[in-house]
Order: structure tokens, then C-alpha cells, then sequence
């Protein structure tokens, strides 16, 4: 049975330990699968990481473990709208996320292109949360 949280941990640690890394400016980033395994990483391994980014993912909010969001980053998130499973699971995500993060002020929403509209909370304990979808992809 692999976990993939603990083998990321591990490599880490090891990268920490044996590479000249500055820990303060250690993002996680990931796409589809990927972005979902960076919604594990947010809240299990947070502490390692000054923030995250994630695009096309599905957001596993009914497995994420008790702790998520315990110490939020920083984080970014991008999905198309036609993918209907990302751009439903992120606005839920957002929502959770923002409320984890303790931000305080009202959602602010800009239209950052003709086709890209994004979502945003600036005054939160631990950094700005955002998301952005994007029409038609």
C-alpha cells in the first residue's frame, strides 16, 4: 500500500537535508491528479510549503483528513468552466479553505479577462486564497 503524502514528506526531508534549498520558498504546484494530490499535500504537509498553486483539479474534500487547513497557505486555483467536476468541487474548496484560512473580508471578484473571472479573499491569517475560472475551457 503506497502513500503517496508519506513518500512526499520523505523526499523532502532528504532534499532539505542533502540540497542547498531556502525552506522559506518551498511552493507545491500540481494539474488534474495532480492538483488534487496538492489539496493532500495543503493539508497535511502545509508547514513544509510558503504556499501552493493548482489547475484542473477535483478537489477530495470528503477525504481529506480532520487536520486540513489546520495551518493554510497561500493558495491559487484555475479551473475551466466547462470542466463542470473541477469548477463545482473548487467553489466548495474555496469557500472551506476560506473560512480555515480565517479571512475577513467580503469575496472579491474581478474580471481579470474577457474570458477569465477570478475569485479572491486578501485579509486572512495566513495569506491571500483565490481561485479564477476560465470560460469556455
Amino acid at each position: 500500500n503506497v502513500n503517496d503524502v508519506d513518500f512526499t514528506r520523505e523526499v523532502l526531508l532528504y532534499a532539505l537535508k542533502y540540497l542547498c534549498i531556502d525552506h522559506t520558498r518551498i511552493f507545491g504546484g500540481g494539474y488534474g491528479n495532480g492538483g488534487s494530490m496538492i489539496y493532500n499535500i495543503s493539508c497535511e504537509l502545509s508547514t513544509y510549503f510558503r504556499g501552493f498553486g493548482v489547475v484542473g483539479m477535483l478537489p477530495p474534500s470528503s477525504v481529506y483528513p480532520d487536520t486540513c487547513g489546520v495551518d493554510a497557505k497561500p493558495i491559487i486555483g484555475f479551473c475551466g468552466s466547462s470542466n463542470a467536476v473541477c469548477a463545482l468541487g473548487i467553489r466548495d474548496w474555496f469557500s472551506t479553505y476560506s473560512a480555515e484560512a480565517n479571512c475577513s473580508d467580503a469575496v472579491k471578484v474581478v474580471q481579470e479577462t474577457p474570458t477569465t473571472t477570478c475569485y479572491s479573499h486578501e485579509n486572512c491569517t495566513t495569506g491571500p486564497v483565490k481561485y479564477c475560472e476560465i470560460s469556455n475551457l
